[in-house]
């Protein structure tokens, strides 16, 4: 029996994974909704396995994934999300996932995945980690390893809330020159708020050179402190503070008393555990957190929550901070205010969920109603082929029975296409010889269907990989009707294999012809677009062509079968 972990916001999601892990015979110690909460339980419980949605309120999935790291947390981490798979898979894997599965996937793929996991491999889309490995990694370190160096000095004043023109007079160059190299810094840094350069340079260690950018005091010991401390700082744009030791106020900016709506001489003195606007265990953790900081002289982070009448999501840090003679005052605090960003995340979210439900029902919808038109159309199938039996040679009545069949056919696509807008998984995969596979179906193909002369050649016969062998014969019947269609009646069906690392291969079909075509684009139908995303399923492509050389071409990656 394993000790398990479920974070995800929606508690039917939760409920769903925990029944099928117990029916597992496996332990479910904590639910967790928020980012915070599953960072805090995975690192106080030390289960075996953390099961992980990224999209996650306050503290997003890839940030407690990196955070896990950091802390050198021993857990395994398993993403089940309903994030894009392609993209999110491989940054899931930088941050430090041990799996990856994609909500649309079955419970028995879920399973599979957790299996794997606890027992210490990885498990991530195929698909995925190719395009990951071909593109590269492109980790933030890399990104930061890119600027220059006036560029990193840049971001070690923004970071510090300087404003753009405190840090054109500190390095002699002017307020659009600023702008300029904020705008390349946001873009190089894929981020888009001080925010979130702020929580960027946290994660790569980059808040204990920020001090560096912050105006200096003096050990002047006839100037109080405070006033040195308003004469500095007075003018910097976020809310900055000095604690001693004990995390006691010993002095900050005037923006500080604005943003926390507080008096001077009432909060001096006064530690993170005296504050009305935190609630006490969250105090009491932010004390511990600054206190384990100010020993170790290291920077600290944290995500706090200020309650009252306008409860405030903000990023908080702090780092030591020195005096002129290099003599260590205490830690320069700071935040930044990312309510409005956490409740336009909310909103849009709501309006995600929403949109999602109509959605839903719209196909469900549809769905019901393609349902009830299959049947009245296999009731009319019945009755055409009684009338045929009837009367073999009238014309009009074939006519209608080949008509019906492509309006059947259609209409087949289009409930497959509901069926996999509502996330249904539509393939079942079996062990096949690919090369036996194609040359049968070709051959019933052409028997059943009258294509033309259809000469087909194959590759390996031996070689074995896991398929849906219906939508295989699906997807080279829509290829082969294709090419009858464009006016072909001789058509060469080539099928190519090609090995690749991890147990993996390409099996790449191409159709063409030597004969001259009309060269008329036709019509795409929801067939085509089905086979077009089961394709995709397969992760591969499908396409039709008018051209001769290459009336239509399908590349799938397999999984290999090893007897």
């Amino acid at each position: 029996m394993k000790r398990i972990i479920i974070a995800d916001e929606q508690p039917l999601i939760r409920h769903s994974i925990r029944t099928i892990l117990e029916a597992a015979h496996h332990q479910v110690i904590a639910e967790c909704a928020e980012g915070p909460a599953a960072l805090q339980h995975t690192l106080e419980l030390r289960p075996d396995l953390l099961i992980l949605e990224l999209a996650l309120p306050r503290l997003g999935g890839l940030e407690v994934l990196r955070r896990l790291q950091q802390a050198d947390s021993t857990a395994r981490t398993l993403v089940l999300t309903a994030q894009n798979t392609e993209h999110f898979a491989g940054l899931s894997l930088q941050a430090g996932a041990s799996g990856f599965v994609g909500k649309h996937e079955s419970m028995s793929e879920l399973l599979t995945a957790v299996a794997c996991v606890l027992s210490g491999r990885s498990y991530f889309p195929s698909q995925a980690l190719s395009n990951l490995f071909r593109t590269g990694a492109g980790d933030e370190s890399m990104q930061l390893k890119s600027l220059s160096h006036r560029e990193m000095t840049v971001l070690r004043y923004l970071a510090s809330g300087s404003s753009n023109k405190r840090i054109a007079h500190e390095l002699a160059i002017s307020v659009s020159t600023v702008s300029t190299y904020k705008t390349r810094l946001l873009e190089k840094l894929n981020v888009s708020s001080l925010a979130e350069l702020l929580d960027l340079a946290w994660r790569n260690q980059l808040l204990d050179q920020v001090p560096m950018a912050l105006p200096q005091l003096s050990n002047d010991v006839e100037v109080p402190l405070t006033e040195q401390f308003h004469a500095k700082f007075d003018d910097l744009q976020l809310a900055i503070s000095l604690r001693n030791e004990d995390g006691e106020l010993l002095a900050a900016n005037r923006a500080f008393f604005e943003f926390y709506e507080v008096n001077e001489a009432e909060q001096l003195g006064r530690r993170f555990t005296d504050s009305e606007s935190l609630k006490p265990e969250q105090a009491l953790q932010l004390h511990q957190m600054y206190r384990q900081a100010y020993m170790d002289a290291k920077p600290y982070f944290s995500h706090i929550v200020l309650s009252g009448p306008r409860p405030r999501s903000i990023l908080h840090w702090g780092a030591p901070y020195h005096d002129q003679s290099g003599a260590r005052l205490g830690m320069i605090c700071t935040g930044v205010d990312i309510t409005r960003n956490e409740q336009q995340m909310l909103e849009l979210k709501q309006a995600k969920h929403k949109l999602e439900a109509l959605q839903h029902q719209h196909r469900q919808f549809l769905f019901e109603v393609g349902q009830r038109s299959l049947a009245a159309y296999d009731s009319l199938s019945r009755d055409l082929q009684q009338a045929m039996l009837l009367s073999p040679d009238n014309p009009a009545l074939s006519t209608a029975q080949r008509t019906h069949a492509q309006l059947h056919d259609q209409l087949r696509a289009l409930l497959d296409l509901a069926r996999l807008e509502n996330g249904e998984r539509l393939l079942s995969a079996q062990p096949v010889k690919l090369a036996h596979l194609t040359l049968q179906i070709c051959q019933a193909l052409v028997t059943e269907a009258g294509i033309g002369d259809l000469q087909v050649e194959t590759g390996d016969l031996d070689t074995e990989a896991w398929i849906d062998a219906g939508r295989y014969r699906q997807l080279l019947w829509v290829m082969l009707r294709h090419a009858s269609r464009c006016g072909a009646t001789r058509m060469t069906l080539s099928a190519q294999l090609q090995i690749l690392p991890q147990g993996q291969l390409d099996w790449t079909v191409s159709l063409h012809t030597t004969e001259k075509l009309p060269g008329d684009a036709l019509p795409s139908g929801p067939e085509d677009t089905l086979c077009q995303r089961l394709a995709r399923l397969m992760g591969g492509r499908f396409e039709l062509s008018s051209q001769p050389h290459m009336l239509a071409l399908l590349k799938l990656r397999l999984d290999q079968s090893f007897a």
